[in-house]
């Protein structure tokens, strides 16, 4: 493909404008993450850990985008910005990755294998706290274009989980 003046202010405007609707977004989305995570639990109780998981990483890229950008590098940018903002409004975050990497047992050989012993210790950072929200970030692919947007998955066993998933999915799209 040439490389052309056109090509490139294409490319930069596509770079300023993603920016800028990141920056509108942790801006004006602070007060609605806070609200949605404030649903999840009660005033009396300590604010819950925020555990952030990127999905996929190393050699798992999850699936790809229509221009060719491979998840895992998607999932870890809203991650990484999804984390400052929960810093700034105060609550503790733990992350399962903060790079492009795989976060398996060493000496793991096998895709299958390394995608299980993944898979486990990112569970295991779930379970680590009494009191975490774990939120778990995607890019599903769907070839059915009757279906897009958030999709939010939630515990039968948790008791406040439809009520925060109907918080999260009503008010922080509405950046």
């Amino acid at each position: 493909m040439q490389c052309t003046w056109k090509t490139i202010w294409k490319r930069a405007g596509i770079v300023l404008t993603v920016s800028a609707v990141s920056v509108a977004a942790v801006y004006f989305g602070g007060t609605r993450i806070q609200r949605a995570v404030t649903t999840m639990t009660s005033p009396e109780k300590e604010p819950p850990v925020i555990v952030l998981d990127a999905g996929h990483g190393g050699a798992d890229g999850g699936c790809v985008s229509v221009n060719g950008v491979p998840e895992k590098g998607i999932n870890l940018n809203i991650l990484l910005s999804l984390r400052d903002l929960l810093r700034m409004e105060g609550y503790t975050v733990e992350v399962t990755r903060d790079s492009d990497k795989s976060i398996h047992d060493d000496g793991v050989e096998g895709i299958a294998n390394q995608k299980s012993s993944d898979m486990d210790n990112r569970l295991a950072l779930f379970n680590q706290y009494d009191n975490a929200v774990c939120i778990s970030v995607h890019q599903n692919q769907f070839t059915d274009p009757a279906y897009s947007g958030a999709q939010m998955f939630y515990s039968d066993n948790v008791t406040p989980s439809p009520r925060t998933s109907t918080a999260c999915c009503t008010s922080s799209w509405n950046v």
